[in-house]
């Protein structure tokens, strides 16, 4: 999630920069280019992964890659709205859709229509489903734009104001989380009453089940992919690691070899992404918790130093960002 923020943030970044410079189609042909090329990648991951295992429909999933395709068009038309509207829309979406989504789940059976609705919204194998997700891109072009503004003016006053805001309103979206996860129903999903039905896309539960040892003996709701909770508690956390991360960068450290790798890997995010996500599930079920951790922060680091050589003796062709800005009507910069 944190990567299809940060990534809705560049798109913000980018729509800004072109404010003003004509013509509109121009720029909103180069969105719906590099959304169009997510989604087809996204089906391409699907393809890759799951043909050979028999996967019967027709590559429809909802995967990181194929959401950050529509994720850019939803930003497009979100930019275009003002601020209070994004607000209520995107509150909407994340508060009534997961309704939406399981009265969906409980009536596609004996209905052939609500079966292909619910086979759009949520696909046969979601990992991050169009509803009630899509009320990210809702909140980052929000906190986008004060950054962004923030970033223009170039004054220390005006960033510690605008990294003040961002880092109180993501700790209000942690706390809201929290709160909403201890006053439900439920707040603590067990063994005893976890419904596979309610919850039929979340392996968090049976992976911690399955570990040599016992970390939590519960599964609070700000961990149930999906939950209203746990989106809030997501935004909250991203909002306020982008703040700080904006915060180091801005007032303390401006250069350092930290944030030069960092930009690496944000300008090749997306290849780096395409292949670990291919060899990423012969991971899944194979290690421990901990082992996990360790072992994909290497993997990530060996990616990422594969691609420095591939940039270093190819000069980047064939690399996904490559062929995006080939692709496009012309080069844009990035921030």
């Amino acid at each position: 999630m944190l990567f299809v923020f940060s990534y809705s943030f560049e798109t913000i970044f980018i729509l800004q920069k072109m404010m003003g410079s004509p013509p509109e189609r121009i720029h909103r042909n180069q969105v719906i280019k590099r959304g169009l090329f997510f989604i087809l990648l996204g089906f391409l991951y699907n393809w890759i992964i799951y043909l050979v295992s028999g996967f019967t429909s027709g590559g429809w999933g909802w995967n990181i890659i194929l959401f950050l395709g529509f994720a850019q068009i939803i930003i497009y038309f979100s930019f275009k709205l003002i601020r209070w509207a994004r607000v209520v829309i995107g509150l909407s979406i994340l508060l009534f859709t997961p309704i939406l989504r399981e009265l969906l789940f409980f009536s596609k059976s004996n209905n052939i229509f609500l079966n292909l609705i619910y086979f759009f919204i949520v696909s046969p194998d979601p990992s991050l489903c169009l509803l009630p997700y899509a009320s990210l891109c809702f909140f980052a072009s929000i906190f986008s734009e004060l950054i962004y503004q923030a970033k223009v003016l170039e004054n220390k006053k005006a960033i510690k104001i605008s990294i003040k805001s961002t880092l109180r309103h993501g700790f209000a979206f942690l706390l809201a989380g929290i709160a909403l996860s201890l006053t439900d129903f439920n707040p603590l999903i067990t063994s005893d009453f976890y419904n596979p039905l309610k919850y039929p896309f979340i392996d968090a539960h049976p992976i911690l089940q399955n570990q040599e040892f016992q970390y939590i003996p519960y599964m609070p709701e700000i961990l149930l992919s999906g939950t209203v909770a746990y989106i809030l508690f997501t935004v909250g956390l991203l909002i306020v690691t982008i703040g700080l991360l904006f915060f180091i960068s801005e007032v303390r450290v401006r250069e350092s070899k930290i944030f030069n790798g960092l930009r690496f890997y944000g300008r090749y995010s997306i290849t780096i992404i395409f292949i670990q996500y291919i060899f990423l599930p012969l991971f899944v079920y194979q290690l421990n918790i901990l082992l996990f951790v360790l072992i994909s922060i290497l993997y990530i680091i060996i990616l990422g130093y594969l691609i420095y050589l591939w940039n270093k003796y190819a000069n980047d062709k064939g690399t996904i960002e490559w062929i995006i800005e080939k692709s496009t009507i012309r080069r844009i910069n990035r921030l």
